[in-house]
């Protein structure tokens, strides 16, 4: 499937008295020529932490630690990258 390509990982937080990452929670999309273990993702998912929040990040395909090339990525297919994780969780 070609989703693999895109990688994602996602932090459910226990905290005393709370279930797992409650709702809503947030869905770090990067910016162009980002990825997801930069300095804004890190300090989001700090702050949904301290909240009990859920929090998913992911690298688009080509992008970061997912697999294949930049060059054959489309503002198209990093929709549907979005979409998949947001089905996904």
């Amino acid at each position: 499937h070609r989703r693999s390509a895109c990688r994602f990982w996602w932090c459910r937080e226990r905290t005393t008295g709370r279930s797992e990452g409650r709702s809503p929670g947030v869905l770090f999309c990067p910016g162009f020529m980002s990825d997801m273990t930069g300095s804004k993702a890190a300090a989001l998912e700090d702050w949904c932490r301290r909240q009990g929040r859920q929090f998913t990040r992911f690298d688009y395909s080509g992008v970061g630690q997912s697999l294949g090339s930049f060059a054959d990525g489309s503002l198209g297919r990093w929709a549907e990258d979005a979409e998949w994780v947001l089905e996904s969780v």
